[in-house]
C-alpha cells in the first residue's frame, strides 16, 4: 500500500511496517498479529488509517496517529474475528464505512467499521480459497470474485450493506486456478475484466453475457432499447475467439471482410473456440504474455476513436 509519502508494507514476520519515503527508512513498526499478515488496505482518501489481515484470522482497523498504537504489540482498538484465513481486503467504494474480507474456505464476509466484531454480511462464495475481487469502476453495485475452484463470479448489490446476490458465473479451464483479476479503468473500457489465471492470461467483457445485459436492460426506457444497437465492433473478437501466440509475433485482427494477406503465415495465429461454459454465447480471449495484451487493449482503444 502506497501513498505520497509513506508506504506500508505486511510480512510473514506478523509485522506491519510504516515506511517514510522522504526519509527512506522504518517510520513504525506494529506487531499485533500472531501470525502472517496476508494484506493491508489504506482506507480511501485517508493517509494513516488502514486494515490489515492475516492467517490468524483476525482483521485489525489501525490508525497510525494514535499514540497507543506506536508501541510494539499493542492491539487496535477495533478488530475483527473472521472464519478463515484472509486472503483480500477491499474498501467498498459505494461506501466508505464498509470493506469485504475474501478467505481462505470459500466466504466473502463485510464489516462495518463503525461496527466493532460484528459481520454485516457473509457468503459462500466459492468451494475454495477466494483468492482475489475487484468492483467495477461504474457500476458499484457490481463485483467479481475468483477463487482456486477456477470459476469467476459476479455478483449485485441493492444497497452497499446487503448481501450480494448472484448474477452470473463462468469457468475456462485453460485459466487454471485464478489467482489475479481487476476491472478495467473507467477511461478505457470499464466493462471488461482482466483475469491473471495460472496457466495464461484472459480478458472477459461482461456485456456479453446474456445474463448481464438482460439484468441491466429491464431498467432502460423502451424507446431507448428499441433504437440502441449493440456495439459489438470490437466486443464480438474479443468474446468470439481465443488466440495462441508465437513469440515475437504480432498480430492484427481485421474487422472488414478483406482477406487476409496471401504472404501471412497460417501458423502465426491459431484461432480456437473456447466457450466459457455450455450454456453461453461468451468466450474468452487468452493471451501468453502481459505484453500481448497491453498491446492488444491499446489497439482496440486506437480503432475505437
Amino acid at each position: 500500500a502506497l501513498d505520497a509519502c509513506k508506504l506500508w508494507s505486511a510480512s510473514a514476520d506478523t509485522s506491519v511496517k510504516v515506511w517514510d519515503l522522504s526519509k527512506l527508512e522504518c517510520a513504525q513498526t506494529l506487531q499485533y498479529h500472531t501470525d502472517k499478515v496476508q494484506q493491508i488496505k489504506i482506507k480511501p482518501n485517508t493517509a494513516r488509517t488502514f486494515i490489515s489481515g492475516g492467517f490468524d484470522q483476525q482483521i485489525f482497523l489501525c490508525d497510525i496517529g494514535d499514540a497507543q498504537q506506536q508501541q510494539q504489540r499493542k492491539p487496535p482498538g477495533i478488530q475483527w474475528n473472521v472464519s478463515g484465513e484472509i486472503e483480500t481486503l477491499t474498501w467498498h467504494p459505494a461506501n466508505e464505512h464498509l470493506f469485504l474480507a475474501t478467505l481462505d474456505n470459500g466466504q466473502v464476509q463485510c464489516f462495518d467499521v463503525r461496527k466493532d466484531k460484528t459481520c454485516v454480511w457473509q457468503m459462500k462464495a466459492h468451494t475454495k480459497a477466494v483468492t482475489t475481487m475487484s468492483f467495477h469502476q461504474t457500476k458499484q453495485e457490481l463485483f467479481a470474485t475468483a477463487s482456486l475452484d477456477k470459476k469467476v463470479k459476479l455478483w449485485y448489490q441493492e444497497q452497499s450493506d446487503e448481501k450480494p446476490k448472484l448474477l452470473t458465473q463462468q469457468q475456462n479451464g485453460a485459466l487454471g486456478n485464478v489467482f489475479a483479476m481487476d476491472f478495467a479503468p473507467q477511461t478505457y473500457i470499464p466493462d471488461v475484466l482482466v483475469i491473471g489465471g495460472q496457466q495464461n492470461f484472459a480478458v472477459w467483457d461482461i456485456m456479453s453475457d446474456d445474463k448481464v445485459r438482460a439484468f441491466y436492460a429491464k431498467d432502460e426506457p423502451e424507446e431507448n432499447k428499441a433504437d440502441e444497437e449493440p456495439d459489438i465492433k470490437h466486443q464480438h473478437y474479443i468474446m468470439e475467439q481465443t488466440f495462441n501466440y508465437k513469440k515475437d509475433k504480432r498480430f492484427c485482427i481485421n474487422t472488414s471482410d478483406e482477406e487476409e494477406e496471401e504472404d501471412e503465415d497460417e501458423d502465426d495465429m491459431e484461432q480456437v473456440l473456447m466457450p466459457i461454459h455450455e450454456n453461453t454465447n461468451s468466450h474468452l480471449l487468452h493471451f501468453k504474455s502481459l505484453g500481448s495484451m497491453h498491446s492488444f487493449i491499446s489497439e482496440m482503444n486506437m480503432n475505437s476513436l
